[in-house]
This record gives structure tokens, sequence and C-alpha cells, in this order.
């Protein structure tokens, strides 16, 4: 099977993008540090590697890995001999049974094909009361924008009904809220809903790096590791009513193995 261009979809070091960008991939795995101190864990789909720089000194030991030849390669050269990445597929962990704490997959489950199968390898890896940590984007916006690759998406009380089915209980957060967004970005949301239902959102680097400079009005380098930056750190809002619509841009789960 021809193994697809995940890189042109993965956050890379050097690219230019927006500073929301940069503290959102910072954000999550900041969320996640708390729960994995001491801990056995697995991140699958670690793209280029960003979380490895700050999750690797607090856990007790730590697996990550990635489908994509190409996204590896870079995360490779940007640890050199600090870490050593796996190829796998989330839903075929090379690791023992029961022999996990904390399994992360973020913003990569709507690439997952059957992510009953994924869930079926997350009850197989982790120990009794071990926790799926997720992340995602709220396909509930008006101006949601889905990725080229993505098979499934899902609103947090649909996934919480499918995690449910697997022994999974699960708690819900947004992060992000667009009711408190820029006044730059209120204006340009419905242009950017009206592009992307016109078929007219950029397809290469330079046309999505142009979008973002104008929707967040300018563009930085995004850093290879994440480890020293600094950014004030905000406790995501449990959603406590999830047939109620979310208006955060990003949703997080912790799905708790009973």
């Amino acid at each position: 099977m021809t193994e697809k261009a995940y890189q042109t979809v993965t956050e890379f070091g050097g690219q230019q993008v927006s500073q929301e960008q940069i503290y959102r991939l910072w954000h999550r795995y900041n969320w996640a540090l708390r729960m994995v101190a001491n801990r056995d864990v697995v991140e699958a789909g670690c793209g280029a590697g960003h979380g490895v720089s700050v999750l690797q000194g607090s856990c007790k030991s730590l697996v990550a890995g990635d489908v994509s030849d190409e996204v590896l390669r870079s995360a490779t050269r940007v640890f050199e001999n600090e870490f050593t990445f796996q190829k796998f597929d989330a839903c075929q962990i090379p690791v023992e049974n029961s022999s996990v704490d904390v399994l992360i997959l973020f913003e990569a489950i709507y690439y997952v094909e059957d992510v009953s199968a994924f869930l079926n390898e997350a009850r197989r890896i982790l120990r009794p009361g071990g926790i799926i940590l997720l992340a995602m984007p709220n396909k509930q916006l008006f101006d949601f924008t889905p990725s080229p690759f993505a098979t499934n998406y899902f609103t947090p009380n649909e996934l919480r009904q499918l995690l449910a089915k697997h022994d999974f209980e699960s708690k819900f957060y947004g992060f992000l809220d667009t009711n408190e967004v820029s006044t730059r970005q209120k204006i340009l949301r419905p242009l950017k809903w009206l592009a992307n239902n016109l078929g007219l959102m950029p397809k290469t680097m330079r046309g999505k790096e142009l979008l973002k400079s104008l929707f967040f009005g300018g563009t930085v380098l995004m850093p290879s590791k994440l480890d020293k930056l600094e950014f004030g750190y905000e406790e995501p809002s449990q959603i406590e009513d999830l047939s109620q619509r979310c208006f955060h841009k990003v949703i997080y789960c912790k799905a708790d193995l009973k």
C-alpha cells in the first residue's frame, strides 16, 4: 500500500507557522505532562517528535513512533542519538500486553481507518487503570476544515459512546474558546468557511503559510523542540454536557480503562 503523504500535513521545525499553532502544540504536551510522570508511556502518531522533548524527562519510559517514514526521518535528524523513534501503526503497537500506563494519540485519531481496532490495541497494551490521551480539532465549528487524509472525525459525544463500548470511561475538555479569539479572526473566520466550501483552501505549503499570515497577522518559525519554550499554561475547560455544541478549537479527551 502506498504511504500517504503525511509530511504535507505534519508540523516540522523551520516551517512558517502562527504563534497560536506553536502554542497549541506546546499546550497539548504540557496538558499530558502531569499524567505521564514516572509512568510507562507510548505515543503513537508522534509526527516530527515535538512531544518527546517535553515528555521524556518525566516518563519512566517512552516509546514514540509514527507510520510515515518521511516524518520519522525528520524526527531522527532532530534528535540524533538522544532518542530512538520506531515505525508503527496505531493499531499495531510493538509493546507487550499490559505493559503501558499511558497511550497518547494527539491530532491523529482522525487518520486511523479503524478506530475500534485502535481501541482494542489500547486495551491490549494498557495496564489496569491505564489511560488514553487524545487531542483533536472541533468538527462542530462552522469553519472546521478537515485534513485531506482524514477518515474519522468525532464529536465528544460520539467518541464517548465509542470509548464506552471498549470499556473506557472518558472525560472531555475544550481549549481555545472561539468566543475569545482576536477581532481579526472573528472577521476572517467566515471567509475561511467560504474558501473551504468553494474548494479554494491552499494545497501547497507556501499557500498555507500565506493563509496563516493573513488569518493570524503574521507567522514565526516552528521550533524543532518544545521543551525550552515558555508559555503561560491555561487549564482546558471540562465539557460537562456532551450533548451541547462545543465552541472550543481543540478537544482533549482522557479515557480511563475500567
